[in-house]
C-alpha cells in the first residue's frame, strides 16, 4: 500500500496496462480497463474525495463557449485537413458516412462520448480526470505532458500491432501529438475532462483508415494525419510557452489554469461576441441549449447502435441533461437574488 502512495500514477499506468492488455489473448482491447484502473488507485490513495474530484472534472461543463468550439472545431479540422491534403496527392474524393445524413456526425461524437465500450470515455475520466493533474502537482505542465504522451503511447501498442484494429506503428506519432492537445485543451478549459472528452469524440468520429482502400492512399492519408497532428502539438509548444514551463499548480484553479494567451484569446473572442450583440445568446442561452441537447440526444436513445442496453443509456443520458438544466436554473436563481440590504 505505501508503494501505491508513493507511486500512484506509476501503479495506475502498470493496472491499466494489465487489464486493458487481458483481453488480448481473446484478439481484442479491453478499453475500461483503464478507467477501472483509475478507480482502484483513486479509492486506494484519496478515498471518496479523490473519486468526487475526479467525476467534478468529468462533468464541469460551465466553461466559456470558446472552449467548446476548439474541442470540436480542432479534431475536425486536422482531420479534413489531411483528407483534403491527401486527395490534393491524388486520392480520390471518399465517402463520408457520417455525412450520408445530417445528423450523421453529432450522432456519431455523441455515441463516442457516452459508450463506455469505446477508448473514449474511460480514457478521458481516467487519463485527463485524473492523471494529468496529479503530474502537474508536483511538475510543470510540459513534464506532465511528457510523461502521460509516455504512458498512453505504451497503452496503445496493441492497436499498433495487432492487425484486426487497422492501425499501424506509425500512428503513434498523433497519439502523442494529440496528448499535447489534449493537456493543452484540459488545463485552458479550467481542468475539464469534458471538454477534452469531447475532442476526443471528436477526433474519432472519421476513421480515417477506412476511407480508401488499403494501398498507397491509405498509407499517405495515415503519414498526412500524423504531421497535421505534429504540427498542431509543434505550435502549441512554441506559441504558448509560458504555459507549458509555469509553475506546478493544482489546475482546477481557474486563476492558474490558463495563462495569457488563453485568456487573451476568450478574451478577444468574446469582446466580438459582444460586439455583435451574442452576449445575452453566449451568457443564457448557450448552456441551456447544451443541456437540452444532451436530453434529448438521451430521449433518443442510442438502441438502433448499441443494442441491447441502449434504452438505459439513453435514459441515463436523459437524466444527466435534465440534471444540468436544474443545475443551470438554480444558480442563476442564486446569481440574480438581490442582496439584502444590512441593518443600520
Amino acid at each position: 500500500m505505501s508503494a501505491i502512495r508513493r507511486h500512484p500514477v506509476i501503479t495506475f499506468f502498470l493496472l491499466a496496462y494489465a487489464f486493458s492488455w487481458a483481453a488480448i489473448p481473446w484478439q481484442s482491447f479491453f478499453a475500461p480497463g483503464v478507467l477501472v484502473a483509475a478507480l482502484i488507485v483513486v479509492s486506494l490513495t484519496e478515498g471518496v474525495a479523490g473519486l468526487r474530484a475526479m467525476g467534478s472534472r468529468l462533468i464541469r461543463w460551465r466553461v466559456s463557449w470558446i472552449w467548446y468550439a476548439l474541442a470540436l472545431g480542432v479534431p475536425l479540422a486536422v482531420t479534413f485537413a489531411a483528407i483534403g491534403l491527401n486527395t490534393a496527392f491524388g486520392a480520390p474524393v471518399p465517402d463520408i458516412a457520417e455525412f450520408s445524413v445530417w445528423y450523421g456526425l453529432p450522432m456519431a461524437i455523441a455515441i463516442n462520448m457516452i459508450n463506455p465500450l469505446n477508448a473514449q470515455l474511460p480514457e478521458e475520466a481516467s487519463f485527463r480526470g485524473w492523471a494529468q493533474p496529479k503530474l502537474q502537482t508536483t511538475r510543470t505542465p510540459l513534464a506532465a505532458t511528457v510523461l502521460m504522451a509516455i504512458g498512453v503511447t505504451i497503452w496503445h501498442i496493441p492497436f499498433f500491432l495487432m492487425p484486426q484494429f487497422g492501425s499501424s506503428p506509425i500512428e503513434a506519432l498523433p497519439t502523442v501529438a494529440v496528448t499535447f492537445w489534449y493537456a493543452w485543451l484540459f488545463n485552458h478549459a479550467s481542468g475539464s475532462a469534458l471538454l477534452t472528452l469531447i475532442a476526443h469524440a471528436a477526433n474519432g468520429t472519421v476513421e480515417t483508415s477506412t476511407l480508401w482502400r488499403a494501398g498507397a492512399d491509405t498509407t499517405r492519408m495515415t503519414w498526412l494525419y500524423s504531421l497535421v497532428w505534429c504540427v498542431v502539438a509543434i505550435g502549441l509548444l512554441v506559441f504558448n510557452r509560458r504555459f507549458w514551463t509555469k509553475p506546478p499548480a493544482q489546475v482546477d484553479d481557474p486563476d492558474r489554469a490558463g495563462t495569457r494567451v488563453g485568456r487573451g484569446l476568450e478574451t478577444h473572442l468574446e469582446f466580438l461576441s459582444d460586439r455583435f450583440g451574442l452576449a445575452s445568446l453566449r451568457a443564457r442561452v448557450l448552456p441551456r441549449a447544451l443541456s437540452v441537447a444532451v436530453a434529448v440526444a438521451g430521449l433518443i436513445g442510442f438502441q438502433a447502435a448499441m443494442p441491447p442496453w441502449g434504452v438505459a443509456l439513453g435514459l441515463a443520458v436523459a437524466a444527466v441533461g435534465v440534471w444540468l438544466i436544474r443545475h443551470d436554473r438554480t444558480v442563476r436563481q442564486v446569481q440574480t437574488r438581490p442582496v439584502p440590504e444590512p441593518v443600520v
